[in-house]
């Protein structure tokens, strides 16, 4: 199997983001309050436009307890949940916060 350099690439930048994420996680979780408090009207819009979504992140934080490991990864770090199926509020799986960027494809730009 051949690896292109552009692959070589994302894997790289995903790697270091990775490290970065570790080494400054409280200045990237500061820097997302930040941003909440000074624009609560993302949120609002967010949850007019997506009331299905909306209600699955409100069941699972209130009802579904968060798991202990990483399914994707076996990491026991920064775990989070993530719903495969916003129609199945109560199907979640926990994953650490890099694989759930990962699952959505924030890493890979």
């Amino acid at each position: 199997m051949e690896v292109s350099l552009k692959d070589t690439q994302r894997l790289y930048n995903k790697l270091r983001r990775r490290e970065w994420v570790k080494k400054n996680l409280e200045a990237n979780r500061e820097h997302s309050r930040k941003f909440k408090r000074e624009h609560p009207e993302y949120a609002k819009n967010y949850r007019l436009l997506n009331p299905q979504k909306d209600k699955a992140h409100h069941n699972a934080s209130r009802d579904l307890r968060i798991g202990s490991v990483c399914s994707k990864c076996g990491s026991t770090e920064n775990l989070e949940r993530h719903h495969p199926d916003y129609s199945k509020p109560n199907l979640v799986e926990t994953v650490c916060r890099m694989c759930h960027q990962e699952i959505h494809g924030r890493l890979l730009k």
